[in-house]
């Protein structure tokens, strides 16, 4: 192998890396999850083309293969290797190989991550190389939390969005993800604090310790700020044991005591007025209860699941699979938001991987922080300099800090890519037999001066598929997801307001099935029945969405036979459909019933079961299947809102009122305006105006100009005794329709 073919494939896969490094700052919005599936497809493009050049370099040179007889390099490799034996021997391969665009984190991914590890430890063997990297992940925490505390400041040549109920997110997308991605760089800024000798980088480096503490606050994460205080902890008794200086260790016991003591003390700060004015950090660590339980309760879950599948589990990202089984009310009862109901994690990354990969994955997974923890344990022990043993220990620290906080939540791509490299750092400190951290030399690059090697025909033919391989692959699994996802959100976008224009981008997304398909089937959907509530197609492009969407989501199922959403999807356009052609009736009925049989208790499937009752005039039937529902939670106000609604439609007026008003929060915020008017109607005959106006009201802050609003208000006024309102509005009609004005008119004077 020639030395300048030699040095070009390792300058691409050491600037590739870097630029992996940054990924963490790319956010692209003309994709769905903006703030993940960019940044993934765009690790995975830069991991095919570095993986390129590193199999050219393997093939040609040994010293560039990897070590499997390293502990870490070992576990890694067989929990790897388990993660693609429970993809086929779980319930849904595709979806554990793909995952989805919210997540990304499928087998694919993880075998991405997998071989970037492997290049890292392979190729990169020179300190200065590794402190390259560590400076340039820090940049990019920096640019992060920059971004978003600009986002905060409300600068505005900044894209909105960053902050979510006074928590930070930035380009992360998720609070939660930026805790995590800030607390790793504190201990790798903490790392280089410790090794660098000169007081500019020195001080840079405890700057930036500084700076992602005080992102990791603002982005208030309970389970991360826990992991990052039990870790200083541990760090604080770790050099009250290793310091040989006793004064120094008094000054360590006092600020142990001190840090106990505040945290009982805002323990017991809960019920005080000064605590909601407390930064949200603070906040969010004292009122943790209603979320504890919510995660318990997802926990139980997840554990249910695993009991019936406990050697190799339900397959990788199948997690919604075992929720939806044992689905249980209470997320229904916390929230009517959906996205709240449809889990595909625990939030405990362990319970995830005890219940995906049963018990051979999680022995697996505990082995990969075994071997880890026992080379850093086995440096320190070696190591004969205090300042390098405390800097291992601090990389020790974090990654203990990030399996802790992962009891409580999952991994996501951003802190992955800092996870998969501080594992490379990991093997590289650990392997390396004196840490030199000055050395000026730089073995990364071809340092024999050796001429070619010759090359066999087996290596050609190695090379030549190699070549033929990336480029379709690159294409497949990256390029082609990537331009679905970016015509679906166009699609989504114009629909808002042009339905017929919105379908074209909606079948330009769906030419061509692939892993991203199912979710923008299912934006098809929520679009289609948008444009319906909001009255803003006509029946023929109606009529077109709906076959379109009943197409489409039919093929989700028979990709996704276990997925209970798509099922549900199909039985709402069904049922809009029925309204035209009572025979898609009974297909709902049916495929409904096929959802009951995958999610038993699943509100959201019988809630549209009792739909298809009422649409087919069986109104004690749906009245029962929503009694039903209640009589196992009666906590749940959409549940109310069902039965009362079904009340109205069987002309029981003060029964459903009773029942709908128990739903106030529920259907004032979340029902369409359609349906508030048809409540008002109810209000009406039951000759409670104020109550009729008032919906009314609500409907016209929402769309102004509602013709059907105005004209009822204007009913409910006369009739309430206040015909002067009344006619103060029909003027306001009479600009927009002149002959309902008139006909408004007429009423009003025969009153």
């Amino acid at each position: 192998m020639s030395k300048i073919l030699e040095k070009i494939c390792l300058l691409i896969i050491q600037w590739g890396s870097y630029l992996i490094l940054f990924l963490p700052l790319l956010v692209y919005r003309q994709t769905l999850y903006p703030y993940i599936f960019p940044k993934v497809i765009a690790f995975q493009i830069l991991v095919e083309i570095i993986l390129f050049f590193w199999l050219i370099l393997i093939i040609q040179e040994k010293k560039y293969r990897p070590n499997f007889k390293n502990p870490l390099i070992f576990s890694l490799t067989i929990f790897t290797g388990i993660l693609i034996l429970t993809m086929f021997t779980g319930v849904d391969i595709s979806r554990s190989f793909f995952s989805t665009q919210e997540r990304m984190t499928g087998v694919f991914t993880i075998i991405h991550f997998y071989f970037w590890f492997l290049i890292l430890t392979s190729v990169f063997k020179n300190w200065r190389d590794w402190k390259k990297f560590i400076w340039v992940s820090l940049i990019s925490s920096f640019l992060v939390g920059l971004y978003g505390l600009g986002q905060m400041l409300g600068f505005q040549f900044l894209p909105e969005g960053g902050v979510k109920h006074g928590r930070l997110f930035s380009t992360l997308g998720n609070a939660i993800y930026l805790s995590v991605f800030a607390m790793l760089h504190i201990f790798l800024a903490g790392f280089l604090a410790l090794i660098e000798k000169k007081w500019f980088w020195k001080g840079l480096a405890i700057f930036l310790i500084v700076f992602n503490l005080v992102i990791m606050l603002l982005g208030a994460t309970r389970g991360v700020m826990l992991a990052f205080g039990l870790s200083l902890f541990l760090f604080l008794f770790f050099l009250i044991f290793t310091l040989p200086f006793k004064k120094t260790k008094i000054a360590l016991v006092f600020l142990v005591i001190i840090g106990i003591s505040s945290v009982i003390f805002l323990f017991t700060q809960g019920n005080k007025p000064w605590i909601s004015k407390a930064p949200i950090f603070l906040q969010q660590m004292i009122y943790f209860e209603n979320h504890l339980s919510t995660r318990i309760i997802g926990w139980q879950v997840t554990f249910q699941g695993f009991k019936e599948k406990p050697i190799l589990g339900w397959g990788w990202e199948n997690h919604d699979v075992l929720f939806n089984k044992y689905y249980h009310s209470h997320y229904l009862e916390k929230g009517v938001i959906s996205i709240g109901i449809w889990r595909d994690r625990s939030h405990n990354q362990v319970m995830d991987i005890l219940a995906l990969t049963g018990i051979l994955g999680i022995l697996a997974y505990f082995a990969v922080f075994i071997s880890l923890f026992w080379l850093l344990f086995r440096k320190i022990k070696k190591e004969a300099v205090l300042k390098i043993k405390i800097t291992v220990g601090i990389l020790g620290l974090m990654f203990m800090a990030y399996f802790v906080q992962n009891l409580s939540a999952f991994d996501t791509p951003a802190p992955l890519i800092v996870f998969y490299f501080g594992l490379g750092l990991v093997y590289f400190i650990t392997e390396s037999k004196n840490l030199q951290i000055d050395t000026p030399t730089r073995n990364v690059l071809p340092s024999n001066a050796g001429g070619n090697i010759r090359i066999t025909n087996k290596k050609t033919l190695l090379i030549i598929l190699v070549i033929i391989s990336f480029p379709f692959i690159i294409y497949k699994f990256n390029l082609q997801p990537f331009w679905q996802s970016n015509f679906s959100v166009k699609g989504a976008l114009i629909s808002q307001t042009d339905l017929k224009s919105g379908l074209i981008f909606f079948k330009k997304a769906l030419e061509k099935s692939s892993f991203v398909s199912p979710e923008i089937r299912a934006q098809l959907v929520i679009s289609v029945n948008e444009a319906k509530n909001k009255g803003i197609a006509d029946q023929k492009t109606l009529t077109e969405g709906l076959e379109f969407g009943i197409s489409e989501i039919e093929k989700s199922i028979k990709e996704h036979p276990l997925d209970v959403r798509n099922y549900l999807y199909l039985g709402k356009l069904y049922n809009i459909k029925g309204v035209y052609d009572p025979s898609y009736l009974v297909k709902s009925e049916k495929i409904l019933k096929t959802a009951l049989e995958l999610s038993p208790k699943r509100e959201e499937v019988l809630y549209e079961l009792g739909w298809v009752k009422l649409l087919k005039g069986e109104y004690e039937e749906a009245i029962e299947i929503y009694k039903e529902i209640l009589s196992s939670n009666e906590n749940i106000k959409k549940s109310h809102w069902y039965l009362g609604l079904s009340y109205l439609v069987a002309e029981e007026y003060d029964k459903g009122i009773k029942e709908i008003e128990k739903a106030y929060d529920y259907y004032i915020t979340y029902e369409s305006p359609d349906m508030l008017l048809f409540i008002g109607q109810t209000y009406a005959k039951l000759e409670k105006y104020d109550q009729a106006i008032s919906l009314c009201n609500t409907v016209l802050s929402r769309q102004p100009k509602n013709i059907t609003a105005m004209s009822q208000k204007v009913i409910y006024l006369a009739k309430s005794g206040n015909k002067n309102e009344a006619l103060k509005i029909i003027e306001r009609v009479s600009k927009i329709d002149p002959e309902t004005a008139k006909e408004l008119k007429k009423i009003i004077d025969s009153l």
